[in-house]
């Protein structure tokens, strides 16, 4: 008779995997500019306010001076590049 597949072998492990209590802090390089994700998915740089995402609302954001052009900064969560601002078309709001 073939085992059922539907249910897991007994020697399964039945407990999820421990998780960490706490995420490590996230850091940045020292040439970063940090900023915090606030309500609505806006930062605040060089005196104006910019929307980057609702996703990333209470985390930390890194801005790095692009090497490809003046004024182009990449934006990144941890070590992710999500998106670039160029800090020459910037609106007040």
């Amino acid at each position: 008779m073939k085992p059922c597949r539907c249910r897991p072998p007994p020697n399964a492990m039945l407990r999820p995997p421990s998780l960490p209590g706490a995420l490590p802090p996230i850091e940045h390089g020292p040439d970063d500019l940090a900023r915090k994700v606030q309500q609505g998915g806006w930062i605040s740089f060089k005196g104006r306010a910019v929307r980057v995402s609702r996703a990333l609302v209470g985390q930390p954001i890194a801005l790095r001076p692009s090497l490809e052009a003046d004024g182009i900064y990449r934006l990144y969560f941890c070590h992710h590049h999500f998106d670039s601002l160029d800090s020459r078309e910037l609106d007040v709001l």
